[in-house]
């Protein structure tokens, strides 16, 4: 058994090694590889609106804008875009829903919902009756899913990808002369999102998959009970009304969640397991009070979380980056407090 676990210690090591490979960015360093937020989705979509509106002087909108919005639009309604092209961000709907970027004038409205690291799973159709009521003067209407991960067109909208439409306009405009300090800007800006996880396996690594595949099959296997055994062992012991363990991409690329409901309603405790082996918490409470969201952060402790998400229906408090855990019982032992405090507060 000690040879066993020498041996699988030696492949996971060598598995490590591969993925730092194929989560390298070979692009120069930059201001926003530089970033704390190199990769989320409301520094690229402000940065982006601005790109495409009409303010922005750089040479380059015009070449951004076609070939972003290539496959949408016709020449007649990006050169009308590119003549006038308003913004808004964050637009709020009827339901409270927001969507991530609008491009409008008087005779097209492009609605844009963009994803970075995480699935599609917005409302759609709500966002659709709010673009066809807020902008019931304008006709032309064009709605755009703007991801890394390929999405099926749905309805009216249409995907592009980020990764392919950057890397295109990326080999147009890095070889044009750049006169302004936004002309640098936006071809750092290009460079930086074509290149996100990037990476063609070497010989060596195919190879070393090939002979080593049932090992990887079974650490995966030996990952996915140990999160149905953490996300049972809560079940069970906090009482609960269910538990949704979130893997395969659809909470994070590098972490897996764990979130359990105390009660039939949203409400819920979410246990983090990062990549970096730390875990967290975040508390996702469905109250629009004030008062009572002060109370909820007094409750979990305010010295220990923050406001992650402050929307108009919920808040999330998250655990702060000092406060995470490195044992897997603390973090169980944490979260099954923190179940029990929200259970406190909402039958109190």
């Amino acid at each position: 058994m000690k040879k066993a676990k020498e041996i699988f210690q030696t492949i996971i090591t060598d598995i490590d090694n591969i993925y730092k490979k194929l989560n390298k960015d070979d692009s120069s360093d930059n201001f926003f590889s530089m970033s704390t937020k190199a990769y989320y989705e409301n520094p690229f979509t402000k940065i982006l609106s601005f790109i495409l509106s009409d303010n922005c002087k750089s040479k380059f909108r015009g070449v951004v804008l076609e070939m972003l919005l290539n496959d949408v639009c016709n020449k007649e309604e990006v050169d009308c875009l590119k003549e006038t092209c308003r913004v808004k961000l964050e637009h709020q709907t009827l339901e409270g829903n927001r969507i991530d970027l609008i491009l409008f004038n008087e005779k097209i409205v492009v609605a844009i919902e963009v994803k970075i690291n995480h699935i599609l799973n917005n409302p759609l159709e709500d966002y659709e009756t709010e673009i066809n009521r807020y902008f019931s003067n304008v006709e032309n209407k064009k709605f755009v899913i703007l991801s890394y991960k390929e999405e099926i067109a749905s309805g009216f909208w249409k995907f592009i990808s980020i990764q392919d439409t950057f890397s295109n306009i990326f080999n147009v405009i890095n070889t044009q002369d750049k006169s302004l300090s936004w002309d640098y800007y936006i071809i750092d800006f290009i460079n930086h999102f074509k290149n996100k996880d990037i990476y063609t396996m070497e010989q060596e690594d195919m190879t070393f998959v090939g002979k080593n595949f049932v090992s990887i099959l079974k650490a995966k296997e030996i990952l996915d009970t140990s999160i149905k055994n953490i996300a049972n062992k809560l079940f069970k012991e906090a009482s609960l009304t269910s538990i949704l363990p979130i893997t395969n991409n659809a909470w994070d690329k590098n972490e897996i969640a764990i979130r359990a409901y105390p009660f039939e309603n949203k409400n819920n405790v979410t246990l983090v397991l990062s990549s970096d082996n730390k875990f967290y918490i975040s508390v996702y409470c469905y109250i629009e009070e004030t008062d009572k969201r002060d109370e909820i952060l007094t409750n979990i402790g305010k010295d220990k979380f923050s406001s992650h998400e402050d929307k108009k229906d919920f808040i999330c408090y998250k655990l702060n980056d000092s406060e995470r855990l490195s044992d897997i019982n603390e973090a169980i032992k944490f979260t099954l407090e923190q179940i029990q405090i929200m259970k406190n507060f909402f039958l109190n």
